[in-house]
């Protein structure tokens, strides 16, 4: 009979170490998934942190300062614009950038600051 109880008390210290190994497992898979939870949520909000203060709107061109208008059609190269970005960044500084194709397919960007200064003048062939 003591060898039968010597075989219980093996199978159950086996089931106890097999249980606690396992669970073992889950804490260290909750404990990597909490892990990779925060680093998710730290990189979103260093993200949306980059981002914060700029602002995006899309105006039409008629609705542009006088200066803008003049400055984006002197480089425009005959291309008319509909609509043109009003770019605000972090910095409050504004900038119009007014993007278009010309007649031969070339691709232009112009962005010009509020008074009208020529701020950036990009022209890419299509392809």
């Amino acid at each position: 009979m003591s060898g039968l109880k010597n075989y219980d008390t093996q199978m159950a210290v086996g089931i106890i170490h097999a249980a606690t190994k396992k669970h073992g497992d889950i804490i260290m898979r909750t404990r990597k998934q909490i892990g990779s939870g925060l680093l998710s949520l730290v990189i979103g909000l260093a993200l949306a942190g980059c981002t914060e203060g700029e602002k995006e709107v899309t105006l039409k061109f008629a609705d542009c300062p006088a200066a803008v208008q003049k400055t984006i059609m002197d480089h425009a190269g005959g291309v008319q614009f509909t609509e043109v970005d009003k770019e605000t960044g972090k910095d409050g500084r504004i900038v119009y950038e007014a993007e278009g194709k010309t007649a031969d397919g070339k691709k232009i960007k112009i962005k010009v600051a509020a008074d009208g200064k020529l701020v950036g003048f990009k022209s890419d062939v299509d392809d």
